[in-house]
């Protein structure tokens, strides 16, 4: 609806059948009405959009867990990213791994190349996510003086839900404790699951975990992350 802003002149403001009034520094200007956006169900729009979420879900998973959100905030991925966020970093690098209804088995959830970490076995329990590594070994640049304990951080992809009016898919995000840092033997770590987190594993059927192994200062200071290692 237009509204008179001066009686004298007749000035008015607002929507007019398919046109709009404004006032704009003292003078009043006619425009036609922008005619309504409609989102497009091409089937290349809704992929991307598809994709876009997934992506979405999986970055803000991500960024739940600390240690890594420091490695993607003090980590340059591509060049000129110096003022990017570390979500935005995230969605640049994990968003060709991510499809329209799924994610890559291989997927980075870290930001380049770590040490190596071999996984002998992991097994996803709703209470429980477990892996054993194989000993990390003395040649991979990682230093025991400094690095004195290591942590397993853990993003669980969750999927085909038990009721089909549930989320397609959702995320757990989870970490170890602190473990001293052993470089010689073979390593089981657990992580426990409870309360939300339990009841969010057991509606869906289908579950996936990417895993990393992140060592750490006396002062629990990040210091080297390994490859993005998967369950399967």
């Amino acid at each position: 609806m237009a509204r008179i802003k001066n009686e004298l002149t007749g000035r008015a403001s607002g929507k007019v059948g398919q046109q709009i009034y404004r006032i704009r520094d003292g003078k009043t200007s006619l425009c036609a009405l922008p005619a309504s956006f409609k989102v497009s169900q091409s089937e290349k729009a809704v992929t991307g959009r598809s994709r876009f979420g997934l992506g979405l879900k999986l970055a803000h998973g991500l960024c739940e867990i600390p240690q890594l959100k420091y490695f993607w905030k003090n980590t340059s991925v591509s060049s000129g990213d110096s003022n990017s966020t570390p979500f935005n970093k995230m969605m640049k690098e994990i968003y060709p791994y991510v499809f329209k209804d799924d994610l890559d088995v291989v997927l980075p959830i870290v930001p380049g190349l770590g040490f190596i970490a071999e996984k002998s076995s992991a097994t996803l329990a709703n209470d429980d996510v477990t892996a054993v590594i194989n000993a990390i070994g003395t040649t991979q640049e990682i230093d025991p003086a400094v690095e004195v304990t290591f942590r397993l951080a853990c993003i669980v992809y969750c999927k085909t839900p038990l009721d089909e009016r549930k989320a397609p898919y959702k995320f757990i995000w989870c970490i170890s404790d602190d473990i001293p840092l052993n470089l010689a033997t073979t390593q089981t770590i657990s992580i426990a699951l409870e309360g939300q987190k339990t009841t969010l594993f057991d509606m869906y059927s289908t579950h996936r975990a990417y895993f990393t192994l992140i060592t750490l200062d006396a002062d629990s200071v990040p210091v080297h992350y390994s490859d993005t290692f998967t369950s399967v």
